[in-house]
């Protein structure tokens, strides 16, 4: 659940959250672990509408399919901040914001991967030879084995075909804006 691929199947960004709450409602007996898994929707969430901004979105309206959380609440509040009024909470978002703006994907996936590293880092920190110890440890070792799996030749190709496939689907017609799943700044991108 904290990787994209844990959210394949869901077509709308209300489904992505509540397969977020359904997640953390089984850890209830492993607190640390919901939190990292809450951490990382918020992260999603905060990247999302990083984009729908970048795109041109006048107005949080999607976020409203984003539930009720403390972040969904800040974004919609202070859309119009160039981070949401959380830059000093999430320093991250500062740099990411930037990346974003200036269309640097790449940028801003590492700039995401390595703040999501860092909080199942923080998480860890609580933990030696427990379940939640080894959970950490597969969720850092698949975010490492993630950003290796990364070439450029292969990300180009996905993206063409994202867009072609966008292009071919997605749209409506007299619509300047892409209509369902699949928009850059969706929960389930």
């Amino acid at each position: 659940m904290t990787s994209w691929p844990g959210v394949d199947g869901c077509d709308t960004d209300a489904e992505v959250v509540a397969r977020f709450d359904a997640a953390c409602r089984s850890l209830q007996a492993h607190p640390d672990l919901a939190a990292v898994v809450r951490e990382r929707l918020e992260t999603r969430m905060l990247v999302a509408a990083l984009r729908l901004r970048r795109d041109g979105a006048a107005d949080p309206a999607p976020v409203a399919a984003w539930g009720r959380t403390a972040i969904a609440r800040a974004i919609r509040t202070n859309w119009s901040e160039p981070t949401f009024g959380l830059g000093r909470a999430r320093p991250w978002l500062r740099a990411a914001q930037a990346l974003c703006a200036a269309g640097d994907h790449i940028g801003l996936e590492r700039a995401v991967l390595t703040e999501v590293y860092r909080q199942i880092d923080r998480a860890a920190d609580d933990h030696q030879f427990d379940f939640e110890a080894v959970a950490l440890f597969v969720m850092r070792f698949q975010l490492i084995e993630r950003w290796q799996r990364y070439d450029a030749t292969r990300a180009r190709d996905r993206l063409e075909a994202l867009l072609q496939s966008t292009l071919a689907g997605a749209w409506t017609a007299g619509n300047a804006t892409p209509t369902g799943a699949g928009m850059a700044g969706s929960l389930s991108q």
